[in-house]
């Protein structure tokens, strides 16, 4: 079930005339964690997101209230722009670039500001310390600058041909130091963009030996490392914009299979942001499907009894029943498949009343879902009464409590491309129960018209779990979701030959009440650090239906009865078509 969403692409900040630094009225940047959720999100403001949830608890502004000129070192009489890029933590060292220009030449070099030493020219690569410069991170406490700057390996820069620029990181006792680039000689371009909160890690983007921009994450000890990006065939081109605090999460843009440039997120693996995000309502969507489907395989074991008609007397019924929904694309719905088998057993309390029991185990199969559903099992008690016994004329009572239970495996992410598919296992459990009311009336001809009113409740749960492996996973609280569903039929039986029947039926079920699932705990993915999603499946709350039976009388105290039927589905368009098999002997 592949989904790709597109996004749109927001610029880099914009250049202004002098570099400014603005503190608002309102004193505290962060206090404690601040989670963004996120949809449809751009890749810039991925980056954004792990840059907020990176800085350290309780950091605090400088308390000023209005824009503050941060001026220009004083020896640059032609200084005419700059732009601040970078803050610290606490907002008290300021990175950027300024520049000036002279007839159509314009140079700008990096710049940390601090309130007390004012703006430090960081220069560049090249001995001689001309060509341009520009700073695009800080460390956490300012000590650490990144950003890009020419150096002697890099050709002159000039009108007509602007020069190649390097990733550099800068130290007030190291100085600004080259990164490279990912090509096999070091040559090329490299720009570094991001920092971790103690400036050990760098991230940003350089060219490899294919002669395209790919992200990169550095460290002293293992160097510049190319992250990749989305295509398949790792082509095209990718950019890191941010770092996680201690440098072990990456984001930034990259390029897929299709066309534009997509948000990423990297730990061990490069992953499609936005596909991430929408993992989440898809499982919920998943978790919708697979709770219904549980719950007809209760209905199932619901509708499996038998009658004595004497008193003393038992009745045994062993049975089973295919379902089947198609494959709905227009929904975004995988084919849906199960299978029940049923063993009753009943016992006459009188010529009018039997009671008794059902043990059942199902398999069901959900193409393209994230729910992968072990053997199930399920039990039912139920009571009927018939007002005249086998002739199934008068007044036609039943009620019924069932519960199943199935193991189940679930993978989120599963078919979303360019994200990781992450495991975990739960328990699926349905407690249902129903109460029917009907009336048969008999004809001359043998006709029995029996119409007849019933209401089912299912409340369905699937218990907490956690996804065990993955560079994102997640920590699920219980799901529950409670249905009522009203059911009005009409039954036609004809009696043929000695004993046998036709059965012809029809009506309508048609939804009290029913819960959307909805996925709520916690990950390690940032915009979902906490999360309550909704499926998102329209539901069809009414939905008719129709079915036929032959029975065919074997002895005189058995009888072995087909069926088929047709429903609309809870979910989608394409119908529901059931077939049953049964075989029914009196003792």
């Amino acid at each position: 079930m592949s989904q790709t969403k597109q996004i749109n692409h927001n610029p880099l900040p914009t250049v202004i005339k002098k570099a400014v630094l603005k503190k608002n009225k309102c004193r505290s940047i962060l206090q404690g964690e601040h989670r963004i959720r996120v949809s449809g999100i751009a890749p810039l403001m991925a980056a954004a997101l792990i840059t907020l949830s990176s800085l350290p608890t309780g950091a605090q502004s400088i308390p000023y209230d209005e824009m503050v000129d941060l001026g220009t070192p004083s020896n640059q009489y032609f200084s005419n722009e700059a732009a601040a890029y970078a803050l610290s933590a606490d907002g008290s060292v300021v990175a950027g670039y300024y520049g000036w220009a002279f007839y159509k030449y314009f140079t700008s070099h990096a710049f940390r500001w601090t309130e007390a030493d004012g703006i430090v020219n960081l220069g560049t690569l090249r001995d001689d310390n001309r060509g341009n410069s520009t700073a695009y991170a800080l460390s956490a406490d300012g000590s650490v600058v990144a950003g890009r700057a020419e150096s002697d390996a890099s050709p002159p820069s000039g009108w007509f041909l602007p020069a190649y620029s390097r990733a550099f990181r800068w130290t007030e006792a190291g100085g600004m130091e080259d990164l490279g680039t990912l090509r096999a000689d070091n040559s090329g371009h490299s720009s570094a963009r991001a920092l971790s909160a103690d400036g050990s890690v760098v991230a940003g983007g350089a060219y490899n030996d294919a002669g395209s921009s790919h992200a990169f994450r550095w460290t002293e000890a293992g160097g510049m490392v190319d992250l990749g990006t989305l295509r398949t065939d790792n082509s095209g081109q990718s950019v890191a914009y941010a770092l996680s605090a201690d440098g072990s999460i990456v984001a930034g843009k990259a390029s897929s299979d299709y066309g534009g440039p997509r948000a990423f997120i990297y730990h061990s693996i490069m992953q499609d942001y936005d596909n991430l995000l929408a993992s989440f309502p898809l499982l919920a969507n998943d978790a919708d499907v697979a709770a219904v489907l549980q719950q007809q395989d209760m209905a199932s074991i619901l509708d499996q009894t038998c009658f004595v008609a004497r008193k003393g007397g038992v009745c045994l019924s062993i049975g089973g029943r295919f379902s089947y929904t198609g494959l709905d694309t227009e929904h975004d719905l995988g084919s849906r498949t199960g299978a029940t088998g049923m063993l009753s057993l009943g016992y006459g309390a009188d010529e009018t009343i039997t009671l008794g029991g059902t043990a059942a185990l199902s398999l069901t199969d959900l193409d393209h879902s994230g729910f992968d559903m072990e053997t199930g099992y399920g039990f039912g008690v139920w009571g009927e009464y018939s007002q005249d016994g086998t002739s199934r004329t008068g007044w036609q009572i039943s009620a019924v409590v069932g519960w199943g239970a199935q193991d189940t495996k679930i993978t989120r992410g599963n078919g979303l491309d360019n994200v990781e598919p992450v495991d975990g296992s739960s328990d699926l459990s349905t407690l249902s129960g129903r109460l029917s009311l009907g009336y048969g009336f008999s004809s001359p001809d043998e006709w029995v018209l029996t119409p007849r009113a019933s209401v089912t409740a299912y409340r369905t749960r699937l218990d907490a779990y956690e996804e065990k492996e993955g560079d994102f996973t997640a920590d699920y609280d219980r799901l529950e979701v409670n249905t009522t569903t009203a059911t009005l039929d009409m039954t036609v039986t004809k009696r043929i030959g000695n004993g046998s029947k036709l059965i012809l039926g029809a009506g309508l079920d048609y939804d009290l009440h029913a819960d959307r699932a909805t996925l709520e705990g916690t990950s390690n993915l940032f915009g979902m650090k906490t999360f309550t999603v909704n499926s998102s499946l329209d539901r069809n709350d009414l939905r008719p239906f129709a079915l036929a039976a032959y029975s065919f009388r074997v002895t005189e105290n058995s009888s072995l009865t087909t069926s088929a039927g047709v429903q609309s589905p809870v979910f989608g368009n394409s119908p529901r078509t059931d077939a049953g098999l049964r075989y029914c002997v009196r003792f």
